[in-house]
């Protein structure tokens, strides 16, 4: 086997190559630029910024909530019924009902398909299901991180704000995957048994 001429492990050897990088195939072309350009980036770095950025990862992924995504845990039901603004739906399912189940629970209390509801219409549909512990108001605007850390206890909290609502069970997050940055106004305790 020879040396290839080019040393592809060193700077000076990438450079060559990228000098004649118009020869290779679209995808190498992007490799070899990516490739270059985190090396660049790392270069200019240096070492106490990456022990930064060791610390920063860490403390995100250990403080960071989970979010499960209802959009596609209910993907299957939510095509079948061609549904959509069905927050509400979703989470009442998130607290422990059929996907089916909730919309024919929303239904009978005045939600008409593939459309937002009312609060009202969303809390007569709760009571209906035995587990309605009560409705509150937040004093300042919060999030999900601040929401579970300041507020969740025991329960399970539909949290909602003027336009959305999901839900947040065992430290996770049940809704979207930008719920956990969303603001809550409000929330909404029920009770885990049925």
């Amino acid at each position: 086997m020879s040396k290839l001429p080019i040393e592809l492990h060193t700077r000076k050897g990438l450079m060559q190559l990228w000098s004649g990088v118009h020869l290779y195939p679209k995808q190498l072309q992007l490799r070899l630029k990516r490739e270059i350009d985190r090396r660049n980036r790392l270069r200019s770095l240096g070492k106490p910024f990456k022990l930064m950025l060791l610390l920063l990862l860490y403390i995100n992924i250990s403080y960071s909530q989970v979010v499960v995504n209802t959009n596609s845990v209910y993907e299957f039901e939510i095509f079948t019924m061609q549904e959509n603004n069905d927050c509400s739906v979703r989470a009442i399912s998130s607290i422990g009902y059929d996907y089916y189940e909730a919309h024919k629970l929303l239904k009978e209390s005045g939600r008409e398909d593939c459309s937002p509801i009312s609060l009202r219409t969303f809390i007569k549909a709760l009571v209906k299901t035995k587990r309605f512990v009560g409705i509150y108001r937040l004093n300042r605007i919060s999030n999900s991180k601040t929401f579970i850390s300041d507020i969740a206890k025991d329960n399970i909290y539909i949290v909602f704000n003027q336009i959305h609502t999901w839900v947040i069970k065992d430290n996770k997050v049940y809704g979207n995957p930008s719920d956990k940055y969303s603001p809550i106004l409000g929330y909404i305790e029920i009770s885990y048994n049925k």
